[in-house]
């Protein structure tokens, strides 16, 4: 029988989200902008590439996987990025992206400020959907806000063991295929921080 599993990309589980998804689905997306700048963790093995794949790898996919949410498969990308200090990791990257419908998008990414400033901007024929905060609350909408910080982790928790429980998986909302494709996109976005080139998505 089939597996019933879940990666824990907590974003697609708010209402936020599917609020947003509703809005494109009436209005169609030109383009996005979204902003990930934080600080760096304070463990030792964070900014370890072999450990936890990077700090732009670990922060960042999580934009990633939003952006290919509202925008489809993205197919290249192009980066311009920093080191941060000597530790050899990149602490600061503007990312560009192509989907597969030839729209496109961008991100910056940091993890060398004080405070954290988030952001996911989509721009439209008819006005900018955006989400705001760690929690993304829209700006564009009333939604009502979740009741703490960890709430979101307790809501996909909650609907990995009900699936496991009732073994449907049918309201997991992240499988491993859609993971691996975030991550395919990661991937990609390291050899165009090294290589300073466009970099296509392995697709495969």
């Amino acid at each position: 029988r089939p597996l019933i599993h879940a990666v824990g990309y907590m974003n697609r589980y708010r209402k936020s989200v599917a609020l947003l998804k509703e809005h494109l689905a009436q209005t169609p997306m030109l383009g996005l902008s979204a902003h990930w700048v934080n600080a760096a963790y304070g463990v030792p093995w964070w900014s370890q590439k072999a450990c936890s794949g990077g700090p732009l790898n670990e922060q960042a996919a999580h934009f990633v996987d939003l952006a290919q949410i509202v925008g489809g498969p993205i197919r290249e990308v192009q980066v311009l990025s920093q080191l941060a200090g000597d530790s050899g990791a990149i602490g600061a990257a503007s990312i560009q992206f192509r989907f597969m419908g030839n729209k496109t998008g961008q991100m910056f990414y940091s993890c060398m400020a004080q405070e954290k400033q988030i952001g996911f901007r989509v721009f439209t024929q008819t006005g900018e959907l955006n989400l705001s905060g760690w929690d993304l609350q829209p700006q564009f909408a009333p939604c009502e806000p979740d009741p703490h910080r960890y709430a979101i982790f307790e809501t996909e928790t909650a609907i990995f063991l009900g699936a496991v429980l009732k073994q449907d998986g049918s309201a997991i909302r992240c499988r491993f295929e859609d993971a691996y494709s975030t991550q395919r996109v990661l991937e990609a976005i390291g050899r165009a921080s090294q290589s300073g080139c466009l970099e296509r998505v392995d697709q495969t």
